[in-house]
């Protein structure tokens, strides 16, 4: 998706093209067409729940106001949100041809918004 961010990270923060740019600014949102809320608090609460009952710490404490994963994303304050933002460098031949030939690999690959997967 090309939202205003997007776009104004391609056309004013990217390099010309051409010009090696590895940590380029420039992204487009790549969007999880099958995602889904509620199902993915329920799955990130029951993690949670298997993890506390083996004893161990906690994933992230989500209620830290200071704890960066968790901020609210759009309004969205669990760790999936259902996009992410790839380099534009990157979108087509990179992740649609090799990274996400099966959406299988959407839990490897995700990054939560504000970081932009480059590659």
């Amino acid at each position: 998706m090309v939202d205003a961010e997007s776009l104004e990270s391609v056309v004013h923060k990217a390099k010309t093209p051409g010009e090696p740019d590895p940590y380029t600014e420039g992204f487009v949102r790549l969007i999880k067409k099958d995602w889904d809320f509620e199902k993915e608090k329920r799955a990130e609460e029951e993690e949670q729940a298997e993890l506390e009952e083996e004893g161990c710490p906690p994933i992230d404490d989500l209620d830290d106001p200071d704890n960066p994963r968790f901020r609210s994303v759009e309004g969205c304050e669990i760790r999936d949100v259902g996009w992410m933002k790839v380099a534009y460098t990157q979108v087509m031949v990179f992740f649609y041809g090799d990274r996400l030939s099966d959406w299988h690999h959407w839990g490897r690959e995700y990054r939560r918004p504000p970081e932009i997967v480059r590659g």
